[in-house]
């Protein structure tokens, strides 16, 4: 479940309210006196270079926890008030503290017994107030949880140095023509672009275990100049989502349909089943797709389509830093012998990292690799080999979260493809300025 938008006062009215211990309540150092001025980034710069050292001091972990939670690094602030309970079990301070770093990360049913635990032990009335607020946005949130719609449009703007995923050669090797030069229309070509996107999510739950999900999503590019590379895509989905116990299952179902140049090029049906469970703070999956690709004037590139793959996420203790790591199988083959060529093997590696650079920015590294072996030679590029590709691409992303429905966002990506079969070796870098507003 993802972060919890805050928008009731929630600082003063807890921070500051019973004296609890010595331990969490005499500002003795540095890092006291900046939490007791509300100076919550100094503190947090301050905590993490005296981590290493003052680690498991009650003091310094309910200080760096408060103030890992104002910075919005709620993770180590779950982490941090945790272990002042181990030790103090009775400290309500550290308990109440904890709850809302619950509420932040989403977590609704342990933040609720925690402000219950603390409401119990009669706090002050302004206190006892505040905690009832969060009671009651809880509850809010999940009712609002049983059925929940998502809307959420795009614009960017940005330049692509090859549109058309080509190459930069001038001539290639065919089988009966020998060598036989390329038109410029046929080599790489860079254009500026723009893209508008559409995408609504509804989620309704059955009862408590089970519950079903639909969503429609709309992508338009627009090339300036090399309008020819135009693309148009609606994809709609819908499925199943259940718990059992610690486990996560979803069935999804989806249509797609990709136009080029305002032409009907291909249509995508695909049915999958995604297994997920939590490990430690982490999660690992896995996720199994069946699919079937129709091309309606190139019939002979129609193919059914299978992927297997297993996923692990886990954020890095005491860091705002969250690790990805997943590997994939999979394979397209053809429904026509004569389109062998077209089909395909390919086994696949992404490794990423998120950033949770303070509230309201975030960055995002990912790098997908994928080695590719085609199913035959092609018959006019070649009479001995068969097509083979490794492929990298790289992506690096900034989000800057400007208000709670609207995001601004940086992203730099480029892919290198080499072939030995060099009308498919290529190499493409884009960059583009996006603008995103949810509801």
């Amino acid at each position: 479940m993802g972060t919890v938008a805050i928008s009731m006062p929630v600082s003063k009215g807890l921070v500051f309210w019973l004296a609890m211990s010595v331990s969490t309540v005499v500002a003795a150092d540095e890092l006291g006196r900046l939490i007791e001025r509300e100076d919550y980034a100094a503190a947090y710069e301050l905590a993490q270079r005296q981590l290493d050292n003052r680690g498991g001091d009650l003091q310094f972990d309910f200080f760096y926890g408060l103030a890992a939670l104002e910075t919005g690094h709620a993770n180590e602030a779950a982490f941090a008030f945790e272990r002042v309970l181990m030790v103090e079990p009775n400290n309500q301070r550290a308990r109440l503290e904890l709850a809302r770093a619950y509420f932040v990360l989403g977590n609704m049913d342990r933040s609720q017994q925690l402000f219950e635990r603390v409401k119990a032990t009669k706090p002050p009335p302004q206190v006892e107030s505040n905690i009832q607020r969060f009671l009651e946005q809880i509850q809010k949130y999940k009712r609002g949880a049983e059925s929940h719609i998502d809307v959420t449009m795009g614009v960017s703007l940005g330049m692509d140095s090859n549109v058309n995923s080509a190459t930069d050669a001038k001539t290639v090797d065919t089988t009966f023509f020998g060598t036989l030069p390329l038109s410029e229309a046929s080599r790489a070509s860079d254009d500026t672009f723009s893209t508008f996107d559409v995408d609504v999510n509804y989620l309704r739950l059955i009862n408590k275990r089970l519950a079903w999900f639909a969503g429609a999503d709309f992508t338009t590019r627009i090339n300036y100049d090399l309008d020819q590379y135009n693309t148009r895509q609606l994809a709609l989905d819908g499925g199943l989502a259940w718990k059992w116990g610690r486990h996560g299952f979803r069935l999804p179902l989806q249509a797609q349909r990709l136009d080029v140049d305002q032409e009907h090029f291909r249509d995508l049906t695909t049915a999958g089943l995604e297994w997920n469970m939590p490990v430690g703070h982490g999660q690992v999956a896995m996720f199994a797709q069946l699919g079937r690709m129709a091309h309606p004037e190139q019939e002979i590139r129609d193919a059914d389509m299978r992927i297997l793959g297993g996923a692990w996420s886990k954020p890095l203790e005491q860091t705002s830093v969250t690790v990805l790591f997943s590997a994939y199988l999979g394979q397209e083959e053809t429904r026509q012998a004569a389109g062998d060529f077209h089909g395909r093997e390919y086994i696949g590696l992404r490794v990423g990292a998120l950033w949770q650079a303070g509230i309201d920015h975030s960055v995002n590294l990912v790098a997908n690799l994928q080695s590719i072996e085609h199913d035959a030679i092609h018959p006019l590029l070649s009479l001995t080999e068969v097509r083979e590709d490794d492929m990298t691409q790289v992506n690096l992303s900034w989000q800057w979260q400007l208000k709670p429905q609207w995001q601004l966002g940086v992203n730099f990506g480029h892919t290198g493809n080499q072939s030995n079969l060099g009308l498919y070796s290529y190499s493409r870098a884009q960059q583009y300025l996006s603008l995103k507003y949810q509801y």
